[in-house]
Protein backbone atom coordinates (compact mmCIF):
# COMPACT_ATOMS: atom_id res chain seq x y z
CA UNK A 1 0.00 0.00 0.00
CA UNK A 2 1.57 3.37 -0.80
CA UNK A 3 0.41 6.67 -0.59
CA UNK A 4 0.07 7.56 -4.47
CA UNK A 5 -2.88 4.97 -4.11
CA UNK A 6 -4.56 6.11 -1.16
CA UNK A 7 -3.98 9.35 -2.43
CA UNK A 8 -5.70 7.99 -5.44
CA UNK A 9 -8.39 6.11 -3.47
CA UNK A 10 -9.49 9.45 -2.00
CA UNK A 11 -9.39 11.73 -5.01
CA UNK A 12 -12.04 8.88 -6.38
CA UNK A 13 -14.28 9.45 -3.79
CA UNK A 14 -14.00 13.49 -3.57
CA UNK A 15 -14.75 13.63 -6.87
CA UNK A 16 -17.36 10.79 -7.50
CA UNK A 17 -15.66 10.09 -10.81
CA UNK A 18 -12.53 8.25 -12.06
CA UNK A 19 -12.16 10.37 -14.68
CA UNK A 20 -12.22 13.96 -12.78
CA UNK A 21 -9.79 12.43 -10.14
CA UNK A 22 -7.39 11.45 -13.72
CA UNK A 23 -7.88 14.98 -14.17
CA UNK A 24 -7.33 16.39 -10.70
CA UNK A 25 -4.32 14.00 -10.47
CA UNK A 26 -2.91 14.78 -14.02
CA UNK A 27 -2.38 10.88 -15.25
CA UNK A 28 -4.58 9.01 -17.19
CA UNK A 29 -7.91 7.17 -16.38
CA UNK A 30 -6.19 3.56 -16.91
CA UNK A 31 -3.42 4.85 -14.80
CA UNK A 32 -6.15 5.64 -12.16
CA UNK A 33 -7.83 2.41 -12.22
CA UNK A 34 -4.83 0.28 -12.12
CA UNK A 35 -3.74 2.06 -9.13
CA UNK A 36 -7.36 0.96 -7.15
CA UNK A 37 -7.08 -2.51 -8.65
CA UNK A 38 -3.63 -2.59 -6.33
CA UNK A 39 -5.11 -1.39 -3.60
CA UNK A 40 -8.17 -3.59 -3.74
CA UNK A 41 -5.69 -6.67 -4.29
CA UNK A 42 -3.88 -5.52 -1.53
CA UNK A 43 -6.73 -5.39 0.85
CA UNK A 44 -8.47 -8.09 -0.77
CA UNK A 45 -11.91 -6.02 -0.55
CA UNK A 46 -13.65 -4.50 -3.02
CA UNK A 47 -13.43 -0.02 -2.18
CA UNK A 48 -16.34 1.04 -4.27
CA UNK A 49 -19.27 0.09 -5.78
CA UNK A 50 -19.62 0.60 -9.84
CA UNK A 51 -22.40 0.97 -12.25
CA UNK A 52 -23.31 2.76 -15.04
CA UNK A 53 -24.73 5.78 -13.57
CA UNK A 54 -23.48 6.04 -9.63
CA UNK A 55 -19.90 5.23 -8.12
CA UNK A 56 -20.62 4.48 -4.35
CA UNK A 57 -18.37 3.50 -1.26
CA UNK A 58 -18.92 -0.34 -0.26
CA UNK A 59 -19.27 -1.01 3.48
CA UNK A 60 -15.54 -1.80 3.56
CA UNK A 61 -14.65 1.60 1.65
CA UNK A 62 -16.34 3.07 3.81
CA UNK A 63 -14.22 1.69 6.86
CA UNK A 64 -11.35 2.12 4.91
CA UNK A 65 -11.83 5.90 4.17
CA UNK A 66 -10.55 7.65 7.78
CA UNK A 67 -8.16 5.30 7.84
CA UNK A 68 -6.92 6.07 4.68
CA UNK A 69 -7.44 9.91 5.54
CA UNK A 70 -5.37 9.66 8.66
CA UNK A 71 -1.88 7.58 7.19
CA UNK A 72 -1.48 10.12 4.26
CA UNK A 73 -1.73 13.07 6.81
CA UNK A 74 0.93 11.14 9.06
CA UNK A 75 2.75 10.70 5.76
CA UNK A 76 2.91 14.39 5.41
CA UNK A 77 3.43 15.20 9.32
CA UNK A 78 5.98 12.77 9.13
CA UNK A 79 7.97 14.45 5.91
CA UNK A 80 7.37 17.87 7.67
CA UNK A 81 9.53 17.33 10.68
CA UNK A 82 12.15 15.26 8.56
CA UNK A 83 12.39 18.44 6.06
CA UNK A 84 12.93 20.18 9.45
CA UNK A 85 16.12 17.71 10.15
CA UNK A 86 17.78 19.28 6.76
CA UNK A 87 16.58 23.09 6.67
CA UNK A 88 19.37 24.35 9.13
CA UNK A 89 18.77 28.02 8.21
CA UNK A 90 19.75 27.57 4.47
CA UNK A 91 16.24 27.09 2.76
CA UNK A 92 15.10 29.84 1.02
CA UNK A 93 11.08 30.45 0.84
CA UNK A 94 9.93 32.88 -1.88
CA UNK A 95 6.19 34.39 -1.61
CA UNK A 96 4.92 36.51 -4.55
CA UNK A 97 2.07 38.67 -4.46
CA UNK A 98 1.01 42.17 -5.13
CA UNK A 99 1.40 44.81 -3.12
CA UNK A 100 -2.03 45.43 -2.06
CA UNK A 101 -2.81 41.76 -1.07
CA UNK A 102 0.60 41.92 1.03
CA UNK A 103 -0.39 44.76 2.70
CA UNK A 104 -4.46 43.84 3.36
CA UNK A 105 -3.88 39.96 3.11
CA UNK A 106 -0.48 39.08 4.70
CA UNK A 107 0.38 41.08 6.97
CA UNK A 108 -1.52 40.44 9.79
CA UNK A 109 0.03 36.51 9.30
CA UNK A 110 3.18 36.70 7.68
CA UNK A 111 5.13 37.53 11.29
CA UNK A 112 3.98 34.26 12.44
CA UNK A 113 4.58 32.01 9.90
CA UNK A 114 8.63 33.99 10.16
CA UNK A 115 8.48 32.82 13.73
CA UNK A 116 7.46 29.33 13.33
CA UNK A 117 9.98 28.96 10.68
CA UNK A 118 12.64 30.56 12.12
CA UNK A 119 15.45 28.71 10.00
CA UNK A 120 13.88 29.66 6.95
CA UNK A 121 14.67 32.77 4.95
CA UNK A 122 11.68 34.49 3.19
CA UNK A 123 11.55 36.62 0.31
CA UNK A 124 8.39 38.69 -0.17
CA UNK A 125 8.28 39.87 -3.86
CA UNK A 126 5.79 42.45 -4.69
CA UNK A 127 4.81 42.37 -8.60
CA UNK A 128 1.49 42.58 -10.43
CA UNK A 129 -0.32 39.64 -10.86
CA UNK A 130 0.23 38.70 -14.45
CA UNK A 131 4.19 39.05 -13.58
CA UNK A 132 4.01 36.93 -10.22
CA UNK A 133 2.19 33.89 -12.41
CA UNK A 134 4.84 34.25 -14.68
CA UNK A 135 7.91 34.54 -12.14
CA UNK A 136 6.05 30.95 -10.43
CA UNK A 137 6.38 29.62 -14.18
CA UNK A 138 10.09 29.79 -14.25
CA UNK A 139 10.24 28.58 -10.65
CA UNK A 140 11.71 32.08 -9.51
CA UNK A 141 9.33 31.97 -6.54
CA UNK A 142 7.50 29.07 -5.00
CA UNK A 143 4.56 30.38 -4.13
CA UNK A 144 1.99 32.52 -5.50
CA UNK A 145 -0.95 34.81 -4.08
CA UNK A 146 -2.58 36.64 -6.31
CA UNK A 147 -6.19 37.07 -7.76
CA UNK A 148 -5.40 34.97 -10.98
CA UNK A 149 -4.71 31.46 -11.29
CA UNK A 150 -3.21 29.54 -14.48
CA UNK A 151 -4.35 25.98 -16.17
CA UNK A 152 -1.00 24.68 -15.69
CA UNK A 153 -0.99 20.88 -14.86
CA UNK A 154 2.43 21.08 -13.17
CA UNK A 155 1.20 23.72 -10.80
CA UNK A 156 -1.66 23.68 -8.13
CA UNK A 157 -3.38 26.43 -7.28
CA UNK A 158 -6.50 26.33 -4.43
CA UNK A 159 -8.82 29.24 -3.27
CA UNK A 160 -7.56 31.26 -0.60
CA UNK A 161 -10.53 34.01 -0.17
CA UNK A 162 -13.48 34.35 -1.87
CA UNK A 163 -13.88 38.51 -1.18
CA UNK A 164 -16.57 40.46 -2.19
CA UNK A 165 -16.41 43.35 -4.18
CA UNK A 166 -18.68 46.51 -2.73
CA UNK A 167 -19.29 49.92 -4.04
CA UNK A 168 -18.64 52.54 -1.39
CA UNK A 169 -19.07 55.98 -0.39
CA UNK A 170 -18.52 58.75 2.25
CA UNK A 171 -20.97 58.50 5.46
CA UNK A 172 -21.04 61.86 6.34
CA UNK A 173 -21.60 63.34 2.55
CA UNK A 174 -23.45 60.39 0.51
CA UNK A 175 -27.11 60.00 1.90
CA UNK A 176 -28.67 57.03 -0.08
CA UNK A 177 -27.75 53.69 1.36
CA UNK A 178 -28.74 52.16 -2.29
CA UNK A 179 -28.17 53.42 -6.01
CA UNK A 180 -29.85 52.06 -9.07
CA UNK A 181 -27.94 51.05 -12.09
CA UNK A 182 -29.42 54.11 -14.03
CA UNK A 183 -27.66 56.43 -11.45
CA UNK A 184 -24.67 54.23 -10.89
CA UNK A 185 -24.10 54.59 -14.74
CA UNK A 186 -23.90 58.88 -14.42
CA UNK A 187 -22.28 58.97 -11.18
CA UNK A 188 -18.45 59.68 -10.58
CA UNK A 189 -16.95 56.66 -10.38
CA UNK A 190 -12.74 56.25 -9.08
CA UNK A 191 -11.28 53.26 -10.39
CA UNK A 192 -7.63 52.21 -10.93
CA UNK A 193 -6.07 53.11 -13.96
CA UNK A 194 -7.14 51.05 -17.23
CA UNK A 195 -3.74 49.08 -17.55
CA UNK A 196 -4.12 47.59 -14.16
CA UNK A 197 -6.20 44.51 -14.38
CA UNK A 198 -8.77 45.60 -11.66
CA UNK A 199 -9.63 47.80 -13.88
CA UNK A 200 -10.68 45.54 -16.63
CA UNK A 201 -12.18 42.73 -14.45
CA UNK A 202 -14.37 45.45 -12.77
CA UNK A 203 -15.94 47.20 -16.04
CA UNK A 204 -16.25 43.55 -17.68
CA UNK A 205 -17.83 42.48 -14.73
CA UNK A 206 -20.54 45.53 -14.72
CA UNK A 207 -20.83 45.29 -18.55
CA UNK A 208 -22.01 41.69 -18.02
CA UNK A 209 -24.12 43.28 -15.26
CA UNK A 210 -26.01 45.77 -17.58
CA UNK A 211 -24.27 49.17 -16.47
CA UNK A 212 -21.61 51.39 -18.31
CA UNK A 213 -19.52 53.62 -16.36
CA UNK A 214 -19.99 57.33 -18.15
CA UNK A 215 -18.13 59.37 -15.16
CA UNK A 216 -14.30 57.63 -14.63
CA UNK A 217 -11.82 59.08 -12.72
CA UNK A 218 -8.74 56.75 -13.00
CA UNK A 219 -6.80 57.01 -9.64
CA UNK A 220 -3.44 55.41 -9.21
CA UNK A 221 -2.73 54.85 -5.80
CA UNK A 222 -5.85 53.02 -3.26
CA UNK A 223 -5.36 55.20 -0.07
CA UNK A 224 -6.05 58.29 -2.79
CA UNK A 225 -9.03 56.57 -3.73
CA UNK A 226 -10.28 56.57 -0.39
CA UNK A 227 -9.66 59.75 0.69
CA UNK A 228 -11.07 60.90 -2.33
CA UNK A 229 -14.46 58.96 -1.87
CA UNK A 230 -14.35 60.32 1.78
CA UNK A 231 -14.62 63.63 1.00
CA UNK A 232 -17.18 63.03 -1.61
CA UNK A 233 -15.58 63.38 -5.07
CA UNK A 234 -17.32 59.94 -6.04
CA UNK A 235 -17.87 56.39 -5.47
CA UNK A 236 -15.80 53.36 -5.83
CA UNK A 237 -15.77 49.33 -6.26
CA UNK A 238 -13.05 47.86 -4.33
CA UNK A 239 -12.60 44.37 -2.48
CA UNK A 240 -14.63 44.67 1.00
CA UNK A 241 -10.71 43.46 2.38
CA UNK A 242 -8.89 46.49 0.99
CA UNK A 243 -12.04 48.94 2.37
CA UNK A 244 -12.69 47.53 5.81
CA UNK A 245 -10.37 49.98 7.64
CA UNK A 246 -12.52 52.88 6.42
CA UNK A 247 -16.25 51.03 6.68
CA UNK A 248 -15.32 49.88 10.21
CA UNK A 249 -14.25 53.44 11.12
CA UNK A 250 -17.74 54.93 9.90
CA UNK A 251 -15.99 56.94 7.24
CA UNK A 252 -17.09 55.31 4.59
CA UNK A 253 -20.62 53.30 4.20
CA UNK A 254 -21.94 50.25 1.57
CA UNK A 255 -23.80 51.43 -1.16
CA UNK A 256 -26.46 48.49 -1.98
CA UNK A 257 -27.29 47.96 -5.54
CA UNK A 258 -30.44 46.24 -5.58
CA UNK A 259 -30.75 45.69 -9.01
CA UNK A 260 -27.21 43.82 -9.77
CA UNK A 261 -26.17 40.34 -8.43
CA UNK A 262 -23.19 41.04 -6.37
CA UNK A 263 -19.36 40.99 -7.78
CA UNK A 264 -16.74 38.82 -6.06
CA UNK A 265 -13.16 38.04 -6.53
CA UNK A 266 -11.29 35.18 -5.60
CA UNK A 267 -7.69 35.18 -4.50
CA UNK A 268 -5.61 32.20 -5.18
CA UNK A 269 -2.52 30.54 -3.51
CA UNK A 270 -0.36 28.49 -5.58
CA UNK A 271 2.96 26.98 -6.42
CA UNK A 272 4.70 24.39 -9.14
CA UNK A 273 4.04 20.19 -7.95
CA UNK A 274 7.87 19.27 -8.73
CA UNK A 275 9.67 22.11 -6.17
CA UNK A 276 7.30 22.27 -3.66
CA UNK A 277 8.38 20.99 -0.22
CA UNK A 278 6.96 19.82 2.96
CA UNK A 279 7.67 22.75 4.52
CA UNK A 280 6.33 25.23 1.72
CA UNK A 281 2.73 23.17 1.48
CA UNK A 282 2.50 23.07 5.06
CA UNK A 283 2.78 27.04 4.89
CA UNK A 284 0.37 26.73 2.23
CA UNK A 285 -2.21 24.79 4.20
CA UNK A 286 -1.39 26.75 7.74
CA UNK A 287 -2.49 30.14 6.04
CA UNK A 288 -5.47 29.05 4.26
CA UNK A 289 -6.94 27.79 7.41
CA UNK A 290 -5.76 31.13 9.12
CA UNK A 291 -7.19 32.86 6.57
CA UNK A 292 -10.17 31.31 6.23
CA UNK A 293 -10.69 31.98 10.09
CA UNK A 294 -10.23 35.46 9.98
CA UNK A 295 -12.74 36.12 7.35
CA UNK A 296 -14.95 33.48 7.59
CA UNK A 297 -15.07 32.22 10.88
Amino acid sequence: MTDVQLLTFISIYECNSFSKAAQKLYVPQSTISHRLEQLEHQLNVKLFQRNARSLSLTPAGKVFLPHARKILETINDMEIELQGLHVQGSEQFRIGSSNLLIQYLLRDHLPYFMQTYENTRFSIISRSSDNILEELEKHNIDVSITNYSMANPGMTFSPLLVDEVVLFGSTSLWKENAISNRALSSCPILVFPAERLFHSFIKEQLMQRGVTLNKIIEVENIDLIKEMVISGMGLSFLPKLYVKDILDSNKAKEISTPEMVKISRTTYIGYNNDTVTPLQKRFVAELSKAVASTYHP
